[in-house]
């Protein structure tokens, strides 16, 4: 078993054992909201940046600070609920269970849970059971992922596709078409794609051709987000030429603007900016750092600790990490 299917059968198992009972544990304990909330409640709270029911965030309240993986992030899902205040499960849900259980390389499953039971709590009281459900369906789920490298599955992808697909149905029956219709539907046309792409019969045309029949079937929404990036790729390349000819900043920027608006021109040239003042003080601390480890009087923990307080001086505590990695590549 590879790596990582390794480290998530063992944490989905894990979890499968002990997260049911805590989590019922835990919305046995958890308030069970008012009347009002299940009134107003159409579509729950569930993005980080979203506060709970009377002003608290659901994923800091009782909570230690987001770990390492998570900092900075914000769920690409959120848990639904229709305008009665029932549950909705779907794939919001799931992106907001991967999201917090991501966190678990750097803090205990444990933990990981009461993020998303903070999550659940934030929902309708109608709603809270029906989401612990799925949450706990989900981990017994993940534990069974495991199964994925049976040597009795082979390389065939349409296999294993199929094997996913019936897995799911298992432990979610006909919630699984809403929880992961989409992503199936997804996996099928870039598996398709593929074998477009690697067909030695087709030619140029063809090939083109077939492929973007299937760009067509993506959701609209894929569509889109593939459709920006090709854009971003784009512009890019059309910088780097304009820059290879000595286009000024100026330039660089009425360019940005064309080609994706003013607003976001203008958040490009803030992360120039933020860039450009990185590197001014990674130079200044590099010139530093050089004249430390030139320093023939510093033994080595005094060197190591004179680095320490360098670093402290230039870098915050998160950049820090990254500055760590950036010298360890780098041979003294």
């Amino acid at each position: 078993m590879t790596g990582w299917r390794l480290g998530l059968a063992a944490l989905a198992l894990l979890a499968a054992a002990a997260g049911a009972w805590w989590l019922r544990a835990a919305g046995d304990a958890a308030p069970q909201g008012s009347a009002a909330e299940r009134d107003a409640g159409v579509a729950s709270p569930g993005l980080a940046s979203e506060p709970a029911p009377g002003g608290a965030s659901p994923t800091t309240t009782g909570l230690p600070p987001l770990p390492r993986a998570l900092r900075g992030t914000t769920p690409a899902g959120r848990l639904e609920v229709d305008a009665e205040g029932r549950f909705v499960p779907g794939a919001g849900a799931v992106a907001l269970f991967d999201h917090f259980l991501a966190g678990t390389t750097d803090e205990p499953l444990a933990t990981a849970l009461r993020r998303i039971q903070a999550q659940i709590d934030a929902l309708p009281a109608s709603a809270r059971g029906d989401a612990r459900a799925t949450l706990e369906r989900y981990l017994a789920y993940r534990g069974a992922l495991g199964d994925l490298d049976d040597p009795r599955l082979g390389v065939d992808l349409d296999r294993r596709l199929q094997w996913l697909r019936e897995l799911r149905r298992e432990h979610f029956g006909e919630d699984a078409e809403a929880l992961f219709g989409e992503q199936e539907q997804m996996a099928r046309i870039r598996l398709e794609m593929r074998r477009v792409s690697d067909d030695p019969e087709l030619d140029e045309a063809e090939r083109a051709a077939r492929l973007a029949e299937l760009e067509a079937q993506l959701p609209e929404r894929v569509r889109r987000a593939r459709a920006e990036a090709s854009e971003v790729l784009r512009l890019m390349e059309r910088e780097r030429q304009l820059r290879a000819a000595g286009a000024s900043p100026g330039e660089i920027q009425a360019l940005r603007e064309q080609v994706v608006g003013s607003e976001a021109a203008e958040r490009l040239a803030a992360q120039d900016r933020e860039r450009a003042a990185w590197s001014e003080r990674l130079d200044r601390y590099r010139a530093e750092r050089d004249a430390l480890l030139a320093d023939a009087s510093l033994d080595a923990a005094g060197r190591e600790a004179a680095l320490e307080e360098l670093r402290g001086r230039h870098f915050a505590p998160d950049e820090q990490l990254r500055v760590r990695a950036l010298d360890a590549a780098v041979p003294r």
